[in-house]
């Protein structure tokens, strides 16, 4: 069975409507985009808020400047530094 483009009835008119945008283009402008490691194929950007992402970038600019700092340090104070350093934080506490 074959189709042919060509024996189309073209006296019926054909109203083409304009795609629905709003919900493709919600998280359009985000900052940060999130991957998840147990599904590194799915953007988690839908479930970050703007108050969340203020959080994260928050927390990334503080962990930068005491990478930076930590520079300084001599070598028995940089194993200190990353004990500290990579201990999770709660939330409230960033």
């Amino acid at each position: 069975m074959s189709f042919d483009i060509f024996d189309m009835n073209n006296s019926i008119p054909v109203r083409i409507k304009k795609n629905k945008t709003e919900k493709i283009n919600e998280n359009e402008g985000s900052s940060i985009i999130i991957l998840s490691p147990t599904y590194p194929e799915q953007n988690l950007t839908k479930q970050i808020n703007k108050s969340t992402t203020k959080i994260i970038e928050k927390a990334m600019l503080e962990g930068l400047k005491e990478i930076r700092e930590a520079r300084n340090l001599s070598s028995e104070e940089i194993n200190d530094f990353w004990k500290k350093f990579l201990e999770p934080k709660k939330i409230s506490e960033i």
